[in-house]
């Protein structure tokens, strides 16, 4: 008979729980971080008559290959991420063991967020036991602890969310984590407390790191989409970036900081928007508005330290954040009208203001090497994503800002190189040029990405032809009367739909998973021997933090 669906996480946190009893003594629980929430939780569910009842965990998915030695490259590889989501702290001396031992969730989102700067199929196997393992603790488990939520964190911040446009993962793992900055009362100023303390310890710390992290991503994202966010700023967001700046038990607490402040200031930007869409304020205050924010602004540019102001994570974050102010009104989709339905019509003096720090962000990330975009947080593709839409716009006449001098702007602003640039590989030629859907399968995050700027660069240049065609005493022409391959997203118009079915995680490339053929016998268990799930990732992590074990066989089903 068929096992009820309802059922499936009861009964595979009941035998999870008999397996670890029978792999471990009973003092030696703490050795296994994973089974501290599920050798003590409770369940009403009954126990599986026979472990046979029982399927493998392992036959989801295939069986991953653990070793250390990857492990250890692609823990090499997160210390060049971090610094654009400096959520936790990662010593010099930090490495797969003692990370194994002491912070082993964290281990397994590091791991499986440092896979896409490898391969987009990395997935296959840290990916897949990284949503396993959340399942085990945050459904079957019920877990809700500051581990799991800065694990959590760590790979939604490197979700590659542009390349799997119709995916709903991210959007549900950061719903997870704002539950658990409320069960946590992260997000909530303890009663002895005092605003701002003057010292707070290593753990505190982390708990502040995690709130104010989860802020910015949840914050960020729905800037992206203009939704109202689901964790507002409040005046405990601040203090918490107040004692968390005069800490500074690392480095990086203060470039987090004003990254806080300025997603802030981007929220801000979004309710001037809604402000002018409804019409509830006139032309004069919201031009107040947008004074007051340039003041706030330069205020805070003066307040940040040289050495903290010069990072490329915080530079990227204040430009855009100043472009955000003034090209908002070409970013807001679809074209907002006033409440008496007239359409808005665009202050060419706004638009204006929005060239030179839109020009200064993209000077910035033409001037990184190619290989730092692998490194690219979430909301750094994002930000990156939205300059190009602004400049990609700017370029062209505006229906809804006739004044506005395309002309002038393309002779500043060379649109045309940017992509170019952009879109180059290491060897200085067009990276796009190697990549197809077949090979896709084996890019990673930067060289995927290079395939969307490179539909854009054709849609741009398509666009520029029909322009120069046009003769001078032609009105602009209508996007209206423009197909789809001058126009539109091409992440929603159908261009890039043969990429985003092998970039998906739904995607899995079987010879990425499936042992080799001389692991067959231990890939098939003998016929009669009990099968049992089990947690992969806490017995590996175990033997890494006990003895460095390089290669580890995760099939127990024959032992």
């Amino acid at each position: 008979m068929e096992e009820d669906p309802n059922d499936i996480y009861d009964s595979l946190r009941e035998a999870h729980e008999q397996y670890i009893d029978d792999l471990l003594p009973k003092d030696s629980a703490d050795s296994c971080p994973y089974a501290g929430s599920l050798l003590h939780s409770t369940s009403s569910a009954a126990t599986p008559s026979s472990s046979n009842s029982t399927r493998p965990i392992s036959s989801f998915t295939g069986q991953p290959q653990f070793n250390i030695e990857s492990a250890t490259q692609l823990l090499e590889a997160f210390r060049k991420m971090q610094p654009y989501f400096p959520l936790i702290s990662l010593p010099e001396d930090a490495d797969v063991a003692s990370l194994a031992k002491d912070r082993p969730f964290e281990l397994l989102a590091i791991l499986a967020s440092a896979t896409g700067s490898k391969s987009l199929q990395g997935h296959s196997l840290y990916d897949e036991e990284f949503r396993k393992i959340l399942a085990l603790k945050f459904v079957a488990g019920g877990e809700r602890t500051l581990d799991l939520l800065l694990g959590l964190l760590i790979y939604c911040a490197w979700y590659p969310f542009h390349l799997r446009p119709r995916s709903k993962q991210l959007t549900q793992y950061l719903r997870m984590a704002t539950d658990i900055v409320h069960d946590l009362e992260l997000d909530q100023q303890p009663e002895e407390d005092q605003f701002v303390q003057p010292t707070i310890d290593e753990e505190r710390s982390r708990g502040l790191r995690a709130y104010l992290g989860c802020f910015y991503l949840v914050s960020g994202r729905a800037n992206m989409w203009s939704k109202q966010t689901s964790m507002p700023f409040t005046p405990w967001t601040a203090a918490c970036c107040e004692m968390l700046e005069n800490a500074a038990l690392l480095p990086s607490d203060r470039a987090f900081t004003w990254m806080i402040r300025f997603q802030h200031m981007n929220e801000g930007v979004m309710g001037l928007r809604k402000l002018e869409k409804d019409a509830s304020q006139d032309e004069y205050q919201i031009k107040l508005l947008v004074k007051g924010m340039e003041s706030q602004i330069r205020e805070w540019t003066g307040k940040i330290s040289r050495e903290v102001s010069s990072t490329v994570t915080l530079t990227l974050c204040r430009l855009f954040t100043e472009t955000f102010l003034y090209g908002a009104p070409l970013l807001k989709f679809p074209t907002p009208r006033s409440a008496s339905g007239v359409v808005e019509v665009i202050d060419v003096q706004r638009l204006v203001q929005a060239v030179s720090p839109l020009q200064q962000f993209l000077d910035r990330c033409v001037s990184l090497p190619l290989s730092e975009f692998g490194n690219f947080c979430s909301l750094d593709w994002g930000r990156l994503i939205c300059s190009i839409i602004l400049c990609f716009r700017l370029s062209f006449p505006l229906e809804k800002c006739p004044q506005w001098n395309a002309t002038a702007f393309r002779q500043r602003v060379n649109f045309e190189y940017y992509l170019s640039r952009l879109c180059q590989d290491d060897e200085g030629s067009a990276g796009h040029q190697s990549l197809t859907p077949t090979t896709a399968r084996t890019a990673d995050v930067r060289s995927a990405s290079q395939v969307i700027l490179e539909v854009v660069r054709r849609k741009f240049q398509k666009r520029m032809e029909l322009l120069m065609a046009a003769p001078p005493s032609a009105q602009p022409i209508s996007s209206a009367n423009l197909d789809r391959t001058m126009k539109g997203c091409p992440v929603l118009d159908g261009s890039l739909d043969q990429y985003f079915q092998v970039w998906d995680e739904t995607f899995v490339d079987p010879s990425m998973v499936m042992p080799a053929a001389s692991d067959e016998k231990s890939a098939n268990p003998p016929t009669g021997q009990p099968a049992v799930f089990h947690d992969l990732w806490a017995t590996m992590t175990m033997s890494w933090a006990d003895d460095g074990s390089d290669n580890m066989d995760m099939n127990f089903g024959s032992q």
